[in-house]
């Protein structure tokens, strides 16, 4: 889980992903991962498979999944109204 707040802080440190993003490892999950680095805690990408990573010392999240949870808080500030 994570909080709005979170989300927001993570958001404001991560930006807005330039439209013509390339990963360096492709987005197959299939595909063969370096073992260090690290992964996104949500959707277990790899940091070279995203564009950026917000990593605490127990958890990470990608830009992707931090604009998932966006779309998530919104929908519930939608249904409130």
């Amino acid at each position: 889980m994570i909080c709005d707040e979170c989300v927001r802080l993570s958001r404001d440190l991560v930006g807005t992903r330039p439209p013509k993003f390339t990963p360096t490892i492709p987005r197959s999950r299939d595909y063969a991962l370096p073992a260090s680095g690290v992964r996104c805690s949500f959707c277990n990408f790899h940091e070279d498979q995203v564009w950026k990573m917000v990593a605490g010392p127990d958890l990470a999240i990608c830009d992707e999944c931090i604009g998932l949870c966006e779309e998530i808080i919104a929908e519930g500030e939608r249904a409130r109204t």
